[in-house]
């Protein structure tokens, strides 16, 4: 990053050009369509403000970079049960006969907090009984587990939300920590001085003085590397460069004010061509999709230019600035989107 007089990154201004690192830890993000409940032992959780099936949630805790929740201890549990009085999903499926069951992370099964009356009925996935089940009410079971079946309403009509799990330490596509490099160089802020002479008054960057004295402007100059667009049909073409024609790893940086919605799409930086094929894919797609605040990647892949598409789950403010990066990692097949140099979201895809 190039910046003038400082930057804030994960929270913290720098102001002095240098290498910096983050591993994580400080920041939750904000997670579209999720509150955040707390930090416990290294992870974030977020709940559901809408109910949701199993599947639903478990595509969504996936596509943030976290999972359906997962616990290994009582205390665990009861942090768990104490963020949202809603039955919960968990990240518990059966994975072979007889009920056994097992962790969606792949982690090792530590503790079990099944209704005394459980496992037991169909289905092959699981539910936190919260206060809101009246079998909580009941026979005392909140926070208890039961099996359930992918449905909308697993439990006595009741709906089921989703609690991400989020690690708070970076990992990367291998589950191990992970360190982010900030390469900072800092530009101070050009400061001249002009000693002018007079014999009544002066006129500075469009103000008159008729005082003696040391007056200062902050006035932007004209130069030729600014741009200015009136906001009808405006746009940049760079040209069709071979060092623009990236299809491994990408970062994409840009400053966005998205100010009145449109009916159709608006394109924020693309590198593609019309045509359906190898030649004339998309490399790389930044979008705003109609009537939203939202920003969407894509890029196309194979001889008949399939998509490969990723919505931002960011709430952005109108007319506000932000800063946004985003980052495509071909060999994870990841892409990474930063606002205001905060990781925000981290999200797969299938195909280069």
């Amino acid at each position: 990053i190039t910046a003038c007089d400082s930057v804030v990154w994960n929270g913290t201004t720098y102001n002095s050009s240098g290498t910096y690192s983050y591993s994580g830890g400080n920041n939750p993000a904000n997670i579209f369509g999720f509150t955040y409940g707390g930090y416990y032992n290294g992870s974030y959780y977020y709940v559901s403000n809408d109910s949701t099936t199993w599947s639903e949630g478990n595509q969504l805790a996936q596509n943030n970079g976290g999972s359906l929740v997962t616990i290994s201890s009582q205390i665990e549990n009861d942090f768990v049960s104490n963020l949202t009085t809603h039955n919960i999903w968990l990240g518990f499926v059966e994975q072979g006969p007889n009920y056994n069951f097992g962790w969606v992370t792949g982690e090792p099964v530590s503790f079990i907090n099944w209704d005394p009356q459980q496992p037991a009925g169909p289905g092959t996935v699981s539910i936190m009984f919260g206060y809101d089940d009246p079998a909580s009410s009941i026979w005392g079971i909140n926070g208890q587990w039961a099996v359930a079946s992918d449905v909308i309403y697993p439990s006595n009509g009741i709906p089921c939300y989703t609690v991400i799990e989020m690690p708070a330490n970076l990992t990367n596509a291998n589950g191990c920590d992970s360190t982010v490099i900030l390469n900072l160089t800092i530009n101070q802020a050009d400061t001249s001085y002009t000693n002018i002479t007079t014999c009544d008054s002066v006129v500075w960057n469009g103000t008159t003085y008729n005082q003696s004295g040391t007056y200062s402007s902050n006035a932007v100059s004209n130069n030729s590397y600014s741009m200015s667009f009136d906001g009808v049909d405006d746009y940049v073409d760079v040209g069709s460069s071979d060092s623009l024609m990236i299809t491994d790893d990408l970062s994409i940086s840009f400053d966005i004010n998205f100010d009145v919605q449109q009916s159709h799409w608006q394109n924020v930086v693309t590198y593609s061509t019309w045509g359906e094929s190898l030649a004339t894919n998309a490399l790389y797609f930044v979008e705003i999709p109609p009537n939203t605040n939202n920003l969407k990647y894509l890029h196309e892949y194979g001889a008949a230019g399939n998509n490969q598409e990723i919505l931002f789950n960011y709430n952005f403010t109108p007319h506000q600035w932000y800063s946004v990066t985003i980052t495509r990692n071909s060999q994870n097949k990841e892409v990474y989107f930063y606002v205001d140099n905060i990781l925000v979201q981290t999200s797969s895809y299938s195909y280069n």
